[in-house]
């Protein structure tokens, strides 16, 4: 009787961490696309501002304008002056005290759409600024015991090399 009571314990515990395991790893995988975005919203909002660049072959000058539409209507670009109400984004990326209000947008519910077309856009290679982040391709790759044993096996190889390179210049 005791031995089944502790396995049914055992069990609810797993069942639980696994639960909010699978959570938390939803909670940063949000965030993480949600950083992607902003990331892509300041280089998109510079880029058009500095050098309005129209090449057809990407997707960031439609999404940019999207992402202004979708603006204009929040409450985070109120404070905004009529002339600047258009491009919402790009007037706030002016200036570094508007950062917070650029997050908020990105990783809010009122570009939820815009961060959806985002992120395929950025997987289909189709956007010139979201290259160089490279939280998407880090987020498909899969760790396991095998990149898990190799990692470490790195490490000693370079610890060793270190310690032969320290004993090497001590003659």
């Amino acid at each position: 009787m005791r031995s089944r009571y502790g396995r049914l314990v055992l069990a609810v515990a797993f069942v639980l961490v696994a639960a909010l395991g699978a959570w938390q790893g939803r909670r940063v995988t949000r965030l993480r696309e949600a950083e992607a975005f902003y990331r892509w919203m300041l280089a998109a909002a510079v880029d058009e501002r500095l050098f309005q660049d129209t090449s057809s072959e990407y997707l960031d000058r439609e999404l940019l304008e999207t992402c202004n539409r979708l603006a204009a209507a929040a409450p985070e670009t109120a404070q905004l002056e009529a002339d600047q109400a258009a491009m919402p984004i790009t007037a706030l990326a002016k200036d570094l005290k508007n950062d917070e209000a650029i997050w908020s947008l990105a990783s809010g519910t009122a570009l939820a759409s815009a961060r959806g077309q985002f992120l395929d856009a950025a997987r289909r290679g189709k956007l010139q600024f979201a290259r160089s982040i490279g939280y998407l391709e880090a987020q498909e790759g899969n760790v396991g015991i095998f990149s898990l044993f190799f990692g470490f096996r790195k490490v000693a190889a370079n610890w060793l090399w270190i310690q032969v390179d320290r004993y090497w210049h001590r003659g």
